[in-house]
């Protein structure tokens, strides 16, 4: 599930005393000449907004533009740092005591549900928080959820034809495939996450135990030819050739292959998706 959700920050005031003279009014003689200062307003502070986000960049652009139109006092002022959501998790974890980014966009359900645990999230009450059901926010109003992102096997379809696609991710271990698989770099990654907590527990549920799904882990990496360092490294690997399959989210497949022209396409394995 993609959520988006604010960060906790202590507040603080501006800290102007009143000048108040307990001794009550003094006139001032004829000699004693009374002036006045002049009032100064403090400047405005300038509109700013940092955003932590595991989403697409052509999905960034596109609503910090769409922002950005309809706040114009923030033109100009957004920042966006993408990263993987475990890299946001550890970031604003490390940053509990001195908030850095106002606003985590695009990550795991698990992921804020531990940072609500830890109390990193700030409350929240959006206008369309009540158009999103119960299972798919958090009931203290500390995140919202976008959507339910499936996962999928992931394939270059100038490599591989219909009639040789895997159909289910235990045919990712078949020696055929040895050297074309590439996968996104596990530990920053909460859509990668997902799917190998999902590889081991559908061995959990029949065993009571996960050490088969660490088997089926350890013949992915054997057949895994590299891990790359980020999505969109992905993507340009996936496109030149260097391997022809990985396992990815739904949407993002669709996204780089309407939008960005690239050759991928994906399937839904037979035994079912996690989903994010």
């Amino acid at each position: 599930m993609l959520v988006i959700g604010l960060f906790a920050a202590g507040c603080g005031g501006s800290g102007q005393s009143p000048n108040n003279n307990q001794g009550g009014t003094q006139t001032p003689s004829n000699s004693q000449t009374q002036t006045q200062q002049p009032q100064t307003q403090e400047p405005q502070e300038e509109k700013r907004l940092v955003i932590y986000t595991g989403r697409d960049q052509s999905i960034i652009d596109l609503m910090v533009a769409k922002f950005e139109e309809k706040y114009p006092e923030y033109k100009g002022n957004v920042e966006v740092l993408p990263m993987g959501a475990q890299e946001i998790m550890e970031r604003v974890r490390a940053e509990k005591a001195n908030p850095q980014g106002d606003i985590w966009w695009g990550g795991t359900q698990q992921a804020l549900s531990l940072a609500v645990k830890e109390g990193l999230l700030a409350k929240i009450n959006p206008e369309f928080a009540s158009k999103i059901a119960d299972g798919y926010k958090d009931p203290e109003g500390h995140w919202y959820g976008e959507m339910l992102l499936p996962e999928v096997i992931m394939y270059n379809k100038e490599m591989i034809s219909e009639s040789e696609l895997p159909k289910d991710w235990d045919d990712l271990l078949d020696a055929k495939w040895k050297d074309q698989i590439i996968i996104r770099a596990v530990p920053a990654s909460g859509t990668m996450r997902t799917i190998y907590a999902a590889m081991i527990d559908r061995f959990y549920q029949e065993d009571g135990k996960p050490d088969r799904g660490y088997e089926w882990l350890l013949k992915l990496d054997a057949n895994t030819k590299e891990y790359a360092a980020n999505p969109t490294d992905l993507y340009l690997k996936i496109t030149r050739q260097e391997g022809s399959l990985s396992l990815w989210n739904l949407q993002d497949v669709l996204i780089q292959a309407e939008q960005e022209g690239m050759p991928f396409g994906y399937i839904i394995p037979e035994s079912g998706v996690p989903i994010l």
